[in-house]
């Protein structure tokens, strides 16, 4: 496939972060007033069933953009490898080191001294390795990131490209071994992406290019992807709703055959369309896939940042709720454009430019 970027593909990653951002910014306001209480619980239940899908979809999207990069790598090298490293490194962790820090800063002024201060100079924490995060809890979905990326540039370092997919099959595999060892108590690890089976859904993303490189000549497959997959992550939804009053929402192995192989699906369809020039997508769209990250980590700093507000200003307390969770979600908008631009851009040109002169280093040795 020649096409470098896919606007599909910003497109689902942005509504998978509003998606997220809304859960989060409804759900933590349930129970905080008796007069809207039933309302919030409600659009809590509704946004919870629904919502939760958008990380199953980042993962797929995330498994997906790696191996078409690799597709595009001129060749396996150490060199390679380490600029693979740098550019996802600098993807990642300036603007996560950032909105933890602020998140915390937020919840020190909020009163709270908990121990969980501490937990901040932990080198797991710093480095995405932990299994949970202080004041920024969504960061757990980073680890897995982490633990994909860390495999891909091993894989850079001492094979051939045309392999990444045996590569994939095969490292898909042992993982899911693994957690079928777990989950009966045959053999246990301490390390939960080993643990967790919506870990495979990177290598079920990654398995769609090959699958779409194959039938990038055929098109009419593509509606009955998206049919399909909206069916089945709308049935995953329905059985979340069902299940939220008992804290249950989904099993781990429901998630992936449920929420991510919907993804897969939606993802398949949509991309394939696009290549085809079947659909348009809409700027707005795309802008709002551009500021997905930013969108993803910065709405629990601004939860916080509410919170905090709620609790100085009296007028703020006298708002309905619900439009405590308006206002975050907005703010949260507007914050990620100016971190996006801010932040987020400058680090990722930062990184590209050191990739340019590690390997032009690199050429001029040769």
């Amino acid at each position: 496939m020649t096409k470098q970027t896919f606007n599909s593909i910003q497109a689902l990653r942005g509504i998978a972060a509003l998606l997220i951002c809304c859960v989060h910014c409804i759900t933590s306001k349930i129970g905080s007033n008796e007069n809207t209480h039933s309302i919030i619980a409600e659009l809590g239940r509704i946004f919870i069933s629904i919502g939760n899908w958008g990380v199953d979809l980042f993962f797929i999207i995330s498994g997906f953009i790696i191996t078409l990069l690799i597709f595009k790598t001129n060749e396996c090298s150490f060199k390679n490898a380490f600029c693979f490293l740098i550019k996802r490194f600098f993807r990642i962790y300036p603007l996560f080191w950032i909105t933890i820090s602020v998140a915390a800063y937020i919840t020190f002024l909020i009163g709270y001294r908990g121990i969980e201060f501490q937990k901040l100079y932990d080198f797991k924490v710093i480095l995405l390795l932990a299994h949970i995060y202080p004041f920024l809890g969504v960061a757990w979905t980073l680890s897995f990131e982490v633990f994909f990326y860390l495999g891909v540039f091993l894989f850079l370092c001492f094979f051939n490209k045309k392999y990444f997919i045996q590569f994939l099959l095969c490292w898909g595999g042992i993982l899911f071994i693994f957690i079928i060892l777990h989950h009966n108590n045959i053999f246990t690890f301490n390390y939960y992406t080993m643990t967790d089976p919506r870990v495979l859904e990177f290598f079920i993303g990654g398995l769609l290019l090959p699958i779409l490189i194959r039938r990038k000549n055929v098109f009419y497959d593509k509606y009955i992807s998206i049919t399909f997959g909206a069916i089945v992550i709308l049935i995953g939804a329905s059985n979340a709703y069902v299940n939220v009053p008992k804290h249950a929402y989904l099993g781990y192995w429901e998630i992936v055959y449920l929420n991510g192989f919907g993804s897969a699906l939606l993802l398949y369809g949509f991309v394939g369309l696009e290549y085809h020039n079947k659909i348009y997508i809409p700027t707005s769209l795309k802008k709002l896939g551009d500021i997905s990250y930013s969108i993803y980590l910065w709405h629990f700093p601004i939860i916080g940042l509410s919170l905090l507000i709620n609790l100085k200003l009296n007028f703020y307390q006298h708002l309905p709720i619900i439009y405590h969770s308006i206002i975050e979600i907005i703010t949260t908008i507007l914050i990620s454009i100016l971190s996006y631009y801010m932040i987020e851009r400058p680090s990722i040109h930062y990184s590209q430019r050191l990739s340019f002169k590690i390997l032009s280093k690199n050429k001029v040795g040769n």
